[in-house]
């Protein structure tokens, strides 16, 4: 792999912190920060790195937000920086990477593995229910819930 003209750039905005976390590239690291601070940025030019700088496999990699749109996100800025080798990075949330490996290893959790984490219009079926047969306070929702679906905004 060749280092690309993407990554030169990227790299040349990181502020001293973020090119420390880019440049270490033994071992686990952790960025904590908070949104918009450049997390994503970061760690997709540490992986890219890693890769660029080391005999690693990408499918060696292991590399876990807290959203979807995170591993979207990291991924496309993955694809930039190395190109398709970004395809073979494992990288998730992680919530659907402990499903992953609950559903890999059922014996070694105490739970049914044929048992499915609860879709969104069931968890608002089960918080209406709970509010209307008085278990919780109130809410007040300062928008519709979904406001991206209207199949969801539909009344239950």
């Amino acid at each position: 792999m060749k280092i690309t003209k993407a990554f030169e750039t990227a790299y040349k905005e990181l502020n001293n912190e973020q090119k420390l976390a880019v440049d270490t590239l033994d071992g686990p690291i952790m960025v904590v920060a908070g949104p918009g601070t450049g997390k994503t940025q970061t760690l997709a030019l540490r992986i890219a790195n890693i890769l660029l700088k080391t005999d690693t496999d990408p499918d060696a990699i292991l590399a876990l937000t807290f959203t979807e749109s995170a591993a979207k996100e990291m991924r496309e800025r993955l694809t930039r920086f190395i190109g398709a080798a970004a395809y073979y990075i494992n990288i998730s949330t992680f919530h659907s990477f402990c499903v992953d490996v609950i559903k890999t290893h059922p014996s070694h959790f105490t739970i049914d593995p044929s048992v499915e984490p609860l879709s969104d219009l069931e968890k608002l079926k089960i918080l209406r229910r709970l509010i209307d047969h008085g278990k919780m306070p109130p809410i007040i929702m300062l928008g519709p819930p979904f406001p991206q679906s209207p199949i969801l905004n539909a009344k239950i």
